[in-house]
């Protein structure tokens, strides 16, 4: 599963700050609870990629903005 989270507005030193302690934090939760999911299964992040400029393309020309984001992509395994 791909994941975007969107941190602030382009070019933007806090977007980047909260990018990183997000992203951080993040993958600290994923270690401790690789079991969220279910008793039987395994969830974890595989790979983080920034997006220095991500432009929601599902919103109306006037209203898009660019952000600064991060990808993340995260696979499970079921065990049963």
């Amino acid at each position: 599963m791909e994941v975007v989270v969107l941190h602030g507005l382009f070019d933007s030193g806090d977007a980047v700050d909260q990018g990183d302690a997000f992203v951080d934090g993040f993958l600290a939760w994923c270690d401790d609870h690789y079991h969220a999911a279910g008793a039987s299964t395994l969830v974890g992040a595989v790979s983080t990629e920034d997006i220095p400029s991500y432009v929601p393309d599902w919103l109306p020309p006037e209203r898009q903005r660019t952000y600064y984001g991060t990808q993340i992509n995260l696979e499970g395994l079921a065990l049963d």
